[in-house]
């Protein structure tokens, strides 16, 4: 039998869309077919995607999960820009990850999945300051948390240095 290890999302109070509360360490089955966007327990393979599916992303509880038995897989979600998910008709809570955790498996991520949780995030000013330390010689990576996180919303109109006037004037505070 086949598990897919992923994340998946809930309201700060642990239940889901439904309503329906979930426990670490418990697994929850379902009866019905499985359809991704249908039906099933939806989980994302990359933590960052499930911010995708969630805003705002402050009021979101994620949890490290296992789906297993029937399973429906949906390669890309275009419009959304995430790939590799599942609909599953078991699923494993296997731990909810705290907001440090999720921060530091974001930070050890690829910058694609980083791109994804920095657009659909908002990060707090110590958040902020982990990213920047992190990113500040990646030009494009500290474009978008200008934009997204510091309210630079003319930051693509800005040439080249004025840009990297503004990363130093954040890295150095």
């Amino acid at each position: 039998m086949e598990i897919i290890e992923g994340f998946k999302a809930f309201n700060l109070d642990q239940t889901n869309i439904h309503g329906k509360k979930f426990e670490e360490g418990k697994t929850y089955v379902t009866k019905r077919p499985i359809q991704f966007y249908r039906s099933g327990y939806h989980i994302c393979t990359h933590l960052a995607h499930v911010y995708s599916y969630y805003y705002p992303a402050e009021e979101v509880k994620v949890a490290a999960v296992s789906g297993f038995g029937q399973k429906h897989f949906i390669a890309e979600d275009d419009y959304r820009g995430v790939y590799n998910m599942y609909a599953v008709e078991k699923l494993t809570i296997n731990h909810f990850l705290s907001r440090e955790e999720v921060i530091a498996n974001i930070l050890a991520d690829i910058p694609y999945n980083q791109k994804i949780f920095i657009n659909n995030a908002h990060l707090s000013a110590e958040e902020l300051k982990l990213f920047i330390a992190q990113l500040h010689d990646n030009f494009e990576m500290m474009r978008l948390l200008l934009f997204w996180q510091m309210g630079y919303k003319n930051i693509y109109k800005e040439d080249y240095e004025d840009v990297q006037k503004l990363i130093r004037k954040c890295y150095n505070g």
